[in-house]
């Protein structure tokens, strides 16, 4: 970790082979990931807390992240499921507090080395606080935003005047159909 003033943190972790993500089963009235997963997660987990310790990883409480993931070599795994066990074991290893906080991901898979394991590298950093609209009191719309004007007839309007389709007085929608269509039969 860096303390130099504006210098963003990074924790650079390098995990061993390369993990996919499986569907959790339900076994024995309960829900569970596959053995040989957990085993490789946890593992993976244990090496995050391990560099969190090491390299004194302390990101601010509001901190958002931005994860890179590289992995060299795991055969036909999908790479999106490599990522996710990658936020399962940062979130597990306390590298990042919750992995809804990574807003940026950026994953990249290459052939494994010619001699070697395969391998997971993965670059963790904080991003600098965004510069958020303030919203004006009681409503969720930004500060200096125009409600949606109302047509003679009562109905909700865009910007232009046009009536919404699907919309009546005050917003609401109609209920919706069992048919996922919109018509009544």
């Amino acid at each position: 970790m860096t303390d130099r003033p504006g210098v963003l943190p990074v924790l650079r972790v390098v995990l061993p082979g390369v993990v996919s993500w499986s569907r959790p089963r339900r076994a024995r009235g309960g829900v569970r990931y596959p053995r040989a997963y957990a085993r490789e997660r946890d593992a993976w987990a244990l090496l995050v807390a391990q560099t969190v310790r090491d390299q004194n990883w302390r990101p601010p409480q509001a901190a958002r992240y931005r994860v890179e993931v590289e992995v060299d070599g795991g055969g036909k795994r999908y790479l999106d499921r490599v990522c996710t066990a990658v936020l399962d074991a940062l979130q597990a290893g306390r590298a990042v507090r919750d992995d809804c906080l990574v807003d940026a991901l950026t994953a990249t898979r290459q052939a494994a080395p010619t001699r070697g394991a395969p391998t997971t590298t993965v670059e963790v950093a904080t991003l600098p606080p965004a510069r958020r609209r303030r919203r004006s009191a009681g409503s969720g719309a930004p500060a200096g935003s125009v409600a949606p004007a109302a047509t003679p007839t009562g109905r909700r309007a865009d910007r232009r005047g046009r009536a919404v389709p699907g919309l009546g007085p005050g917003g609401r929608t109609p209920a919706p159909t069992p048919h996922g269509d919109g018509e009544r039969r």
